[in-house]
């Protein structure tokens, strides 16, 4: 079916798809034999083959069939098209609540009310035949374009005691979902109730009131939380609006409406409240409006009023007072409009439209004087224009045939029928203009043949004479220039011929007399006139080349001249600078070589002083910024370039005479500055040491002084101790132990480096501690009583009564414990056993594992019901999570490669990924066949089967598992080595009912999963984004945050839950 267009569905015409979704496709059709438009909602692919779906389809036929209200879509016909079922419904004009909800336009709340009332009284009617839709929410319901709503898709309601669903199989979706759906109760019509009330609180706020962070967070939401007050999203609203809602969200069904009906009744009465308010101040408004002329405004807010309240009396009269008013202002509107078209046209003599114009404006107003008038003025000035017209033809038809004369005639009728016309003048102007250039033309010729014959004579001048006489008749004629150029081309032949001669004599003149530039500036000037000729050619090489030798030689005398004059000012290498670049441009030049050899000589003179000027210059800087280490460094450099220096070897000696005291002097200072330290911070006997081995180093009369200073205050150091020791154990002995520690703290810190104050001061704090922890014990006990934490009460006092004894006073505290045990017990076990079996439907093990421990000290105390209850839920919760703990085991073996080798290869080597498997041959065997396996977790499985993708598992837990949790755990990996192995932290991913994990990311990686829900992924601690598809493709994303103690977990819902099947598959 999905590869052809379909057209026709049984005997309806196809128009066009009006949707596709994962199970079918909805069709535009029309029913030809009664003409009537209709939708044609059809099954294909493999979902016709589905069992579970047909029977949801033809169920939706049924229940849908056989209900006739104004509020719910109809149903005309059912069957079956290329094995494909097919329904046919009711065409609905309109667009989904959903769609309206998510535009954010403004509907007032009297509209919305409307809505919910209306669908209120479909499902009032549905429920009295014994059906429950049970999937009520926003885009089940249709608002058509005349504000008529209509519920759709009973895909999955319930007929009467005809459920085709079990006891224990949630259907809906999740957000519209009352609390016995979630609790997989038997449901009644206040479970639409209860969807209607979610859908008006969406409708008013624009969210949902019960909406956690993940499936589990929201299915808690609904069970226990009230909706958040209206006031956080509305202004102005009846206090009785909120009243209502509640009582539609209550979470008992017996304290909501008893019916859809009295739903619908109660937000009649709110919807009263607000059309009586609204109506008042809107007619209010369009007084004000009409005061101010303003009729389109008010003709607007009138028909709001009518629509609420059709028989409104004053609106009805203000309404027919403004349509009256609008029509009048019409028709005058398009008078002025047509008269100022008429004028336009008539400024245009555009005469005919004028006068439509006009005449158009003189129906809808005879009597008009002014519209007369002009009416006349047109037609007047069309009749002037028609005679002036006709003139014109005649006068361009007769210029056009050649009858000059006869076409002059009719350009004077056309210029006096109208004298300001510019296309009548232009006409006569160009035909008085014609005839004129006709008698020139023939004087033009006659002169031109004489001409002819004067040059062909050879009669030049006369040409030219008789020629400028052609030229006052038609200068532009080109017949005229042509014989000019003939005439002058004879006349220039004699002057070119004298001119080239006298160019000759002056060149080879100038030659003669060595002028060279003034010889090849006269040749340049006579080529400029007679290019090309062969003689002045000639004569231009014979200049240049004369040229050429004077130029050089000058060239070699100004250069030498410069060199000398460099080398006079002591700039010795400019000189040579200048001297070698003349002999490059004009070498083997014996004068150059002269000189550049004198001068060579004296600039590596010049070099060697200003090198040594340099570094002396250098060196004396150092020496006085007492950097006498750069100092040596610089002239020693100096020494070895410059040999036999000896103003550089006097200084190189005295820097290094003046380095060697500088660096004495310093180790001095260095070691009287670290022992002065050392003693203000009483490090008494590290001082000492440090001025000793100074002294053996450099003998000085300070440091001495400074050493015996510190052997001194060693000697009373050690005093101070002795005594504060000997006070403390006194007060030790005496039992004044919290004394004896605060005397032992305000002690200088210097003391702790004795070790027998140290001893003395640990043995102090000891037995301190030691009779806080008897004073606390008890403390304990009530503290963690008052945190409900019966657990750790017990063990507090079954600790205590160990180590003192029974006293009264712990037995008593034994009992109250026990008696607030027991009462605790009934509450808070009932709770935990309820939030666990809504977290088992999100297929959170862990999460539910978790809420249970939480209550496992109360358990003894309860029931034997609700600890049958109790370990009937953990046992549930500890399967699922020891199930997956075992795949994701058996995937780490897999990868493991080998069972003699610690280290896993995945998308790059890491070490202490996986424990090495053990257990002999059998083990080996297993890691040796599981080595293969490593490649193919790259590509994507197959498509899954339509049925449940939960027995699939295995094969993309383990892949997954061993391929990202071994990518991340490289990008991941602590700087002390290990990687995902040595962690227990994970993501635990599911979809319900299935979906495909597209991607792990991290902040450093990301990795194209493409394989099946469930899937555990070990990874080091951090912050992922998870994608996840569903059956349909469509995609949702979290941020998960997984430490070491707290894996992390994502369970997108694509489609309902189905409780029953989701266990039997474990």
């Amino acid at each position: 079916m999905s590869q052809k267009t379909v057209t026709k569905i049984g005997k309806y015409d196809v128009i066009e798809i009006l949707g596709k979704g994962g199970m079918g496709v909805v069709y535009k059709a029309m029913d030809n034999l009664i003409e009537r438009i209709v939708a044609i909602k059809m099954m294909t692919g493999g979902f016709a083959e589905n069992p579970d779906l047909l029977k949801r389809f033809y169920r939706e036929a049924k229940s849908t069939g056989m209900l006739q209200h104004p509020n719910i879509v109809i149903v005309y016909d059912l069957g079956d098209h290329e094995g494909n079922p097919y329904l046919v419904m009711e065409f609905l004009d309109g667009e989904p609540l959903d769609k309206i909800i998510a535009s954010h336009r403004e509907i007032s709340i009297v509209e919305k009310l409307g809505y919910i009332m209306q669908a209120c009284n479909g499902l009032g009617y549905a429920h009295g035949r014994g059906i429950v839709h049970r999937d009520i929410k926003p885009a089940n319901l249709m608002v058509l374009r005349d504000g008529n709503c209509k519920i759709v898709d009973f895909g999955i309601a319930r007929i009467g005691d005809n459920s085709m669903t079990r006891t224990g199989q949630v259907v809906g979706t999740i957000t519209y979902m009352s609390p016995e759906q979630i609790n997989a109760q038997v449901v009644d019509g206040r479970t639409d109730i209860f969807s209607c009330g979610v859908m008006l609180y969406e409708l008013l706020t624009g969210v949902v009131p019960f909406d956690g962070k993940d499936t589990a967070s929201t299915l808690l939401k609904i069970i226990h939380e009230p909706p958040p007050p209206l006031k956080n999203y509305l202004q102005n609203f009846p206090p009785d609006l909120e009243n209502v809602i509640h009582k539609a969200l209550a979470k008992d069904r017996e304290e909501r409406f008893a019916t859809a009906e009295d739903f619908a009744f109660d937000l009649g009465r709110v919807q009263e409240q607000l059309k009586r308010q609204m109506v008042s101040d809107y007619v209010a408004r369009a007084k004000t409006s009409i005061e101010k002329a303003d009729l389109a405004k008010a003709k607007e807010i009138l028909q709001v009023v009518l629509k609420v309240d059709t028989q409104h009396a004053v609106a009805k009269e203000l309404m027919q007072e403004v349509q009256q008013r609008l029509q009048r202002q019409v028709r005058g509107e398009q008078i002025k409009q047509l008269r100022a078209n008429a004028e336009e046209a008539f400024s245009q003599r555009s005469f005919q439209d004028a006068l439509a114009y006009a005449e158009q404006a003189l129906t809808l107003d005879k009597s008009n004087t002014e519209l007369l008038g002009l009416r006349d003025k047109i037609a007047t000035a069309k009749q002037r224009k028609d005679k002036l017209d006709a003139s014109v033809r005649r006068a361009e038809s007769a210029q056009a045939s050649g009858d000059l004369d006869a076409a002059l005639k009719a350009a004077d009728d056309a210029v006096a029928a109208d004298p300001d016309n510019t296309q009548a003048r232009s006409l006569h102007s160009s035909i008085a203009k014609e005839l004129s250039e006709r008698s020139k033309q023939k004087q033009l010729q006659g002169l031109l043949e004489e001409a002819r014959k004067d040059i062909s004579g050879r009669k030049f001048t006369a040409a030219f004479e008789v020629l400028k006489k052609a030229e006052t008749v038609d200068p532009s004629s080109p017949e005229i220039a042509a014989l000019m150029n003939l005439a002058s081309s004879g006349r220039d032949q004699e002057a070119r011929r004298r001119d080239l001669e006298k160019f000759t004599s002056e060149i080879e003149d100038a030659l003669s007399r060595d002028a060279y530039q003034a010889a090849c500036e006269k040749v340049e000037q006579a080529l400029s006139r007679f290019s090309g000729d062969p003689g002045l050619l000639r004569l231009k090489a014979l200049a240049e080349k004369q040229r050429e030798g004077g130029e050089k030689k000058k060239f070699v005398e100004e250069q030498m001249a410069a060199a000398r004059k460099l080398l006079d000012s002591g700039k010795a290498a400019e000189a040579l600078a200048t001297l070698e670049r003349a002999s490059q441009k004009v070498p083997g030049d014996s004068r150059l070589r002269s000189l550049l050899a004198i001068v060579r000589e004296s600039a590596d003179q010049e070099k060697t002083e200003k090198l040594k000027s340099d570094y002396m210059q250098r060196a004396n800087e150092a020496r006085r910024k007492k950097d006498f280490a750069s100092a040596v460094k610089i002239l020693e450099t100096a020494a070895a370039e410059i040999e036999g220096s000896a103003e550089i070897q006097g200084l190189l000696q005295l820097a290094r005479d003046e380095d060697a005291n500088f660096n004495q002097r310093r180790r001095v200072d260095a070691a009287a500055e670290e022992a002065q330290r050392l003693l203000s911070e009483e490090e008494y006997e590290q001082a000492v040491s440090t001025l000793e081995a100074a002294m053996k180093q450099a003998p000085n009369d300070e440091l001495r002084v400074l050493l015996t200073d510190a052997k001194q205050r060693v000697e009373e150091f050690g005093k101070k101790v002795v005594i504060a020791v000997g006070r403390a154990q006194r007060l030790l002995e005496s039992r004044k132990i919290d004394e004896a520690v605060a005397f032992l703290e305000s002690q200088p810190k210097s003391f702790a480096r004795k070790n027998e104050f140290t001893a003395i001061l640990e043995k102090a704090r000891g037995e301190q501690d030691t009779v806080k922890s008897v004073n606390a014990t008890v403390e304990k006990a009530k503290e963690a009583l008052s945190k409900s934490d019966f657990g750790a009460a017990f063990k507090i006092m079954e600790a205590c009564k160990k180590s003192y004894g029974e006293t009264p006073e712990i037995k008593q505290a034994m009992a109250d414990l026990e008696a607030k045990r027991v009462l605790a017990a009934k509450t808070k076990l009932d709770k935990a056993i309820r939030d666990a079996r809504t977290l088992l439907l999100a297929r959170q093990y862990a999460a539910a594992m978790k809420e249970l421990a939480a209550v496992e000290p109360l358990v003894s105390a309860a029931t034997l019901e609700l600890q049958k209850q109790y370990e009937t839920m953990k046992k549930d919760a500890s399967a699922g999570m020891a199930r997956i703990q075992k795949e994701v085991d058996l995937g780490k073996t897999i990868v493991a490669g080998s069972a003699d080798s610690s280290q896993t290869i995945v998308s790059g080597s890491y070490e202490g990924a996986v424990t090495p498997a053990t257990g002999g041959a059998g083990a080996a065997a297993r890691a040796a066949h599981a080595r293969p396996s490593v490649a193919p977790a790259y590509r994507p499985a197959p498509p899954p089967p339509k049925k449940s993708p939960l027995p699939m598992i295995s094969i993309a837990v383990l892949a997954v598992a061993a391929l990202v949790g071994g990518y991340f755990a490289i990008f991941n990996k602590p700087s002390g080595g290990g990687g995902a192995a040595g962690t227990s932290a994970y993501i635990e991913i599911n979809a319900v009912p299935w979906g495909t994990v597209k991607t792990v990311a991290s902040s450093k990686a990301t990795i194209n999963v493409n394989q099946e829900t469930p899937v555990r992924v070990p990874v080091a601690p951090g912050e992922y984004t998870v994608v996840v598809a569903g059956p349909d493709g469509d995609e949702q994303t979290q941020k998960v945050t997984v430490t070491n103690d707290s894996p992390g977990s994502f369970t997108p819902v694509f489609e309902k839950i189905d409780v029953d099947k989701i266990l039997q598959s474990q």
